[in-house]
């Protein structure tokens, strides 16, 4: 029997030259639904027909190894289409690109109506459609090793290829200089960095991502490209650049030594394959990886994450860089409803958008102390330099001299711009500072100021002795004082678990510099050592004291809030100023001793942290990263007097590796700054979230799903989608409603009486007109013809799903501030406790992973989870059970390698925790 499929290929396979093929192809594609050219190895064609396929489409597939005239083809499409690579999509006659365009159709939505004609729905397809995360059927995502990307900037990439270039090329050029081996061995650093976790430690990429951000104010946008074959290009770039490097350090005798001329032909293939991706856009080593997938040595399928999440990438970027221009928000004063008159404490708050949040840029108003971590780091540097070469006479060389004052005028004049934009912010907006001075949390970052004087006194005591000492007293006094106003507000005031966080060490290291430093700025005849072992000795008691504390919650809290991971490093910098302490003020050597190596045990603790742990290094740079800084020069000052005291080969190398690992860091944290602030994504309001931030995310899914249910309702022939959406809208209007009614707006009206009773009358007459479209959806899909219905179905859909819509924003703007602002902490934590275990586990098992698919960003997605686990994170296990069954693989690929603590006993990368 010939089949369809059979008549195409011999129709096509008659043809001698490309006018016939592109006369049979306007035959063939007005006679078939769906049909695509694509070849059997090629991932982009694989994932394509994948998605067609779980459309519920019978899709008729040409694959070009088996037509013996695909060259012939392969020349008609491109001049039918205009498109030079493969997948040829058509559907319905119409041709609609490649891999990529389907799946921008695909997160547009639009795909599901282009399709409904096309659609042949059958058993196993079906149960195709159903295929999760947990899924035996499932393909096994693969995607970038370690924590590379899966989705890149292109213009960052050839960026980095044209700063490639010129830094092999230079080195090919000048294979003698001894300067240019260090630079070499800097590239190989830089590559291996990139390969492992992309641009995010790379001083290359970062150049590249702040160039990129000021091309973004003349109108230049992203071109994203696949992982992958990136990373094995930046392999590729690793090897090259490590064997110039290697064969250049291996003989100095002379410049036509052989190894420096092997060497210089290792960079110079560099320098080719580098310039061919900055200059012509065409990546040597993504030729060889597309090879090495042919040749079986890649699998298939590794391109998946990217093409799946392509489209939602772009639409994030031009959600985060598209400017409303909303103005600034509003404000509402309601009274309690006992007291109908203005009393002082009605419910203030600001009708303001995510929108708003983030284009309110402004230098001085969204100065925060966190900020002022950047500064003391830059500064911690300097001092560290500065100990460098004053302590080890085999670092004090003329151009460490000069990169130590250079080093020290540029953070003073960093220091200083920064106290003249904070202290601006205290006369201009005082309330602001007034807030962080009664946080429990933010209160003792005004010891950083403080902290960073006793590092200016600490530069300049080879210079001006006044300045020091003003500089030291006017800092170790203020630090003093936070200090004894912290430990009295954490005897006296009431506190909670939630306010423990690493910041409570600062004032303790604050009080070791001080010990530390007063010997130095004291005079030749009284070094005033016991005054330094008064500052010593306070710190050390609240060394003992908060330092286990937040050691301990470390250890056992969920640590849920990425943004706040790298103020961990705090302790290390704890024990390692301690020691630098008991150096200054000539304590016991082995307690010196001691303390270093604690700090460094702790510090091989946090590297496990990034991988292969990946606790660090999540979501996008934030200004608490200084504290990545600050806890590497700590330790890099404490390995500075360890080689004082123990001068030996071992200690000369661990002071060089800590030098370049802090130097490399605060390279990499100025870098990630400037790029933020060229993007206005630092001196903006924070992005505030908690627990109870499931409620404001359930809302952004049902964003996302009305858009969706107004398209299918558009025409009769999405009725079998309009019957899919709707019936999952329900069952979220269900949860959701039942979540506020039952729990979240009881519990608000705790605190104002009657603020949600107009929301729950919603609710009601909400359920009544859901039950009535729920039946016009039924009867839609039996009815014939369909026309009889649908006109009163849309006209019904319109205005409840807009008036849904208002619902959500009134919610937004009167309910939830009363939660973020009136409710603590663990309120916010009790209620999501109930919400989960109170709600019928059939519901909750639809709830979750529904949320999730239609959440359109995946930091939404994964802040959905981390807001459960805040709560719960002995459910970690169950959460994790409900999302595996019930989203995609990719979804959940990504979810699960994110927040690995959520994956349930039977799938890979399983934990204990019971």
């Amino acid at each position: 029997m010939v089949t369809a499929m059979d008549s195409i290929k011999e129709s096509l396979s008659v043809c001698k030259s490309t006018e016939d093929v592109v006369g049979a192809l306007e035959i063939i594609v007005k006679d078939t639904k769906v049909i695509m050219f694509g070849k059997e190895t090629c991932p982009f064609c694989i994932e394509a027909n994948s998605t067609l396929l779980a459309q519920g489409v019978r899709v008729s597939y040409i694959k070009m190894g088996e037509m013996s005239n695909s060259n012939i083809i392969h020349g008609a499409l491109k001049e039918h289409t205009k498109q030079k690579t493969f997948p040829y999509i058509y559907i319905t006659g119409a041709f609609i690109g490649g891999c990529n365009e389907l799946k921008s159709l695909e997160q547009s939505q639009a795909l599901d109506s282009m399709l409904a004609s096309a659609m042949e729905v059958g058993a196993n397809i079906q149960e195709s459609r159903l295929i999760t995360g947990a899924d035996v059927r499932a393909t096994p995502v693969v995607s970038t090793l370690f924590n590379f990307p899966d989705t890149l900037d292109n213009r960052v990439i050839r960026m980095n290829g044209l700063q490639g270039f010129a830094v092999a090329l230079l080195g090919a050029v000048f294979k003698g200089s001894k300067t240019m081996h260090w630079i070499v061995l800097f590239l190989f650093v830089d590559f291996t960095l990139r390969f492992l976790g992309g641009g995010g430690m790379s001083p290359i990429a970062l150049n590249g991502q702040i160039v990129t951000g000021v091309m973004e104010y003349f109108g230049s946008k992203p071109k994203f490209s696949p992982g992958p074959p990136k990373q094995f290009a930046s392999f590729c770039g690793m090897m090259f650049s490590g064997l110039g490097a290697l064969f250049l350090l291996l003989d100095h005798s002379s410049d036509d030594s052989w190894c420096n001329w092997l060497g210089a032909a290792w960079l110079l293939g560099l320098a080719g394959a580098a310039g061919m991706e900055g200059f012509l856009d065409f990546c040597v080593g993504c030729l060889f990886f597309g090879w090495g997938i042919r040749l079986g040595i890649f699998p298939p399928h590794v391109y998946t994450v990217h093409l799946n999440t392509k489209a939602e990438t772009e639409n994030t970027w031009n959600v985060m860089n598209t400017r409303l221009n909303e103005g600034p928000p509003k404000f509402h004063r309601v009274h309690q409803k006992s007291h109908p008159e203005d009393t002082l404490v009605d419910r203030l708050y600001k009708e303001k958008t995510e929108e708003q949040s983030r284009e309110d840029f402004h230098l001085v108003k969204h100065c925060k102390l966190m900020y002022s971590i950047c500064p003391l780091v830059l500064l911690a540097l300097a001092v560290v330099w500065k100990s460098v070469r004053d302590l080890n006479p085999f670092l004090n060389t003329k151009c460490l001299r000069l990169t130590a004052d250079v080093l020290a005028i540029l953070a003073i004049v960093v220091y200083c711009m920064f106290i003249a934009l904070w202290m601006a912010r205290v006369f201009m907006f005082p309330k602001k500072c007034w807030k962080e001075w009664t946080c429990p949390v933010m209160f003792q970052l005004h010891c950083v100021p403080a902290i960073g004087l006793l590092f200016i006194a600490m530069l300049a005591e080879p210079h001006t002795e006044v300045l020091a000492r003003v500089c030291f007293w006017i800092g170790a006094v203020s630090n003093l004082v936070i200090s004894v106003m912290m430990l009295g507000r954490w005897v006296f005031d009431l506190r909670d678990w939630e306010h423990i966080s690493p910041t409570l060490l600062i004032p303790t290291i604050g009080n070791f510099l001080s010990a530390a430093v007063l010997p130095l700025v004291s005079t030749a005849e009284d070094k005033d050592l016991e005054t330094a072992f008064m500052w010593f000795g306070f710190g050390f008691f609240t060394f003992l004291s908060l330092f286990p504390i937040c050691l301990y919650k470390a250890l056992v809290n969920s640590n849920s809030d990425p943004v706040m991971r790298p103020i961990l490093f705090i302790t290390v910098a704890t024990p390692a100023t301690a020691a630098a302490a008991l150096f200054a003020i000539q304590g016991p050597l082995w307690l010196i001793k001691s303390l270093f190596f604690f700090a460094l045990l702790l510090l091989a603790v946090m590297v496990f942290g990034f991988w292969p742990a990946r606790f660090f290094g999540a979501g996008k740079f934030h200004m608490s990263s200084w504290g990545y800084g600050f806890g590497l020069c700590a330790l890099t000052l404490g390995a500075s007097q360890y080689h004082t005291i123990n001068d030996c080969a071992t200690s000369r190398r661990l002071l060089v590796t800590a030098l370049s690992m802090s130097s490399w860091a605060c390279v990499v944290l100025v870098q990630s700054t400037i790029s933020a602030l060229v993007r206005r994504q630092v001196f903006t309001p924070e992005n505030k979230w908690g627990p109870m931030s499931f409620m404001r995310l359930t809302h952004e899914a049902f964003r996302d799903i009305i858009p969706r249910i107004t398209q299918a309702a558009a025409s009769e022939e999405g009725a079998s989608s309009l019957a899919t959406l709707w019936a999952r809208f329900v069952m979220l209007h269900d949860a959701h409603s039942w979540h506020e009614d039952t729990i979240i707006f009881p519990t608000a009206a705790r605190y104002f009486p009657g603020v949600a009773d107009v929301y729950n009358e919603e609710h009601a007459g909400g359920h009544n007109t859901i039950a009535e479209i729920t039946g016009l959806v039924t009867e839609l899909n039996q009815a014939h013809p369909k026309l009889q219905v649908l006109p009163h179905l849309k006209t019904l859909l319109h205005g409840f799903l807009k008036s849904m819509e208002d619902h959500l924003k009134s919610e937004e703007t009167h309910i939830q501030p009363i939660i973020r602002k009136y409710l603590p902490i663990e309120m916010h934590k009790e209620v999501i406790r109930r919400c989960f275990k109170e709600t019928e586990i059939e519901l909750l098992f639809k709830y979750v992973p529904a949320v999730l698919m239609h959440l359109p960003h995946p930091t939404q997605r994964e802040r959905f989870v981390r807001t459960f686990l805040w709560a719960m994170p002995e459910s970690a296990q169950h959460l994790g059970l409900m999302i595996s069954i019930g989203v995609s693989p990719v979804m959940w690929y990504q979810l699960s390698k994110e927040i690995p603590d959520i994956i349930p006993r039977g799938l890979p990368g399983w934990k204990r925790f019971h």
